[in-house]
């Protein structure tokens, strides 16, 4: 079995049933399109994570070691559409396989790495010893474009100074953020990965 196949069996048989319990949604509402954008490489080192306890799932949610908060791989659509409609989340399954790759293929101490870095502004990180202080700050994007234009805005901002965040376009918002986070926490590398 392909670990895509084997990853849509476990949404149905594992995964998605807790999570449509703990909101009271009917599970019928789940759009199996949403599970062709997912690489086969991203859904293989996701279930390792899962699979070696690197994250634990805790009805439809998952959580790393060093994690501000807890991954959710479903984006809930709608309240007006009955059933809910439902649809895999791919930055949370990418950020999830992203931690898996940071523990297995680079070697960082599982017991150092969490999803959402302490501001918000990254979706994974690597920890020095304290469990508090990043040196890997990393951030997952659904599309290429989506990572360049991230690129190009923080490259933009990298002089604005944080009190500017308000005066900021959504998009410029989300760059700057991440610009003032690396200044404050002074990660060693910024690693990112268009989904």
């Amino acid at each position: 079995m392909s670990a895509l196949d084997e990853f849509r069996h476990r949404v149905h048989t594992q995964w998605l049933r807790p999570f449509c319990g703990n909101r009271g949604y009917a599970g019928g509402g789940f759009v199996q399109d949403s599970l062709n954008e997912l690489s086969e490489a991203d859904a293989r080192d996701f279930m390792c994570a899962v699979d070696s306890g690197l994250v634990i799932h805790q009805t439809g949610a998952f959580k790393a070691p060093c994690s501000k908060a807890k991954e959710y791989v479903f984006w809930e659509g709608p309240t007006n559409v009955s059933p809910r409609r439902l649809t895999l989340w791919l930055e949370p399954v990418i950020t999830i396989a992203g931690l898996w790759r940071m523990h297995n293929v680079h070697g960082w101490p599982a017991e150092r790495l969490g999803a959402q870095s302490s501001s918000y502004a990254f979706d994974f990180v690597g920890y020095q010893a304290d469990k508090e202080t990043d040196v890997v700050s990393c951030e997952v994007k659904p599309t290429r474009k989506s990572l360049d234009l991230l690129i190009t805005l923080m490259y933009k901002h990298q002089g604005t100074p944080k009190e500017a965040v308000n005066e900021c376009r959504p998009s410029e918002k989300n760059a700057l953020k991440k610009v003032i986070a690396l200044r404050v926490t002074q990660s060693h590398i910024l690693g990112t990965r268009p989904g």
